[in-house]
C-alpha cells in the first residue's frame, strides 16, 4: 500500500479544490455534472477523519475490487446506500426533479457507482 505524505495530500487536496472565477469546483464543464462530481469527491475525502487516511482507504478498496464500477466504496465506505438519498443528491445537484424520477433505482444506483469509481480513479491515478 501507498503512504502519502503530507505534500502529496496537500496537492491531492489543493487539486480537488480547484475553482473557477465562480468559485466552483472544476471536473467537469457541464455544471450538474461538476457539481455532483465535486460533491462525490467531499464525500470520498471525508470518508476517514482526515484526508490522508480517507485516500488510503481508497486506496485499498481500489486494490481490493478493481473490477467493480465504484471499487465497493458505495457499499462499503459509507457513502450514500438509499435510492432515495441519492435521488435527493442528484437533485440539490441541480438535475431536474423530472429527470431524476424518470431513472429506475438500478439505473440512478449505476450512474451514482460510475461516478464514485471516476472521482475514486481521478484522486487515486493524478500525478502528485
Amino acid at each position: 500500500m501507498k503512504e502519502f505524505t503530507k505534500e502529496q495530500v496537500a496537492k491531492i487536496v489543493e487539486t480537488v479544490s480547484k475553482v473557477n472565477k465562480s468559485g466552483e469546483l472544476i471536473w467537469s464543464k457541464n455544471k450538474k455534472l461538476n457539481n455532483a462530481l465535486g460533491q462525490i469527491a467531499v464525500q470520498l475525502l471525508e470518508m476517514c477523519s482526515n484526508f490522508a487516511e480517507s485516500l488510503e482507504q481508497i486506496q485499498d478498496y481500489y486494490a481490493e475490487f478493481p473490477k467493480e464500477s465504484d471499487y465497493n466504496i458505495v457499499q462499503y465506505g459509507n457513502l450514500l446506500i438509499y435510492y432515495v438519498d441519492i435521488r435527493e443528491f442528484y437533485k440539490n445537484c441541480g438535475y431536474s426533479v423530472k429527470g431524476v424520477n424518470r431513472r429506475s433505482n438500478a439505473e440512478i444506483w449505476d450512474l451514482y457507482k460510475k461516478q464514485v469509481g471516476y472521482v475514486a480513479r481521478t484522486l487515486l491515478t493524478q500525478k502528485f
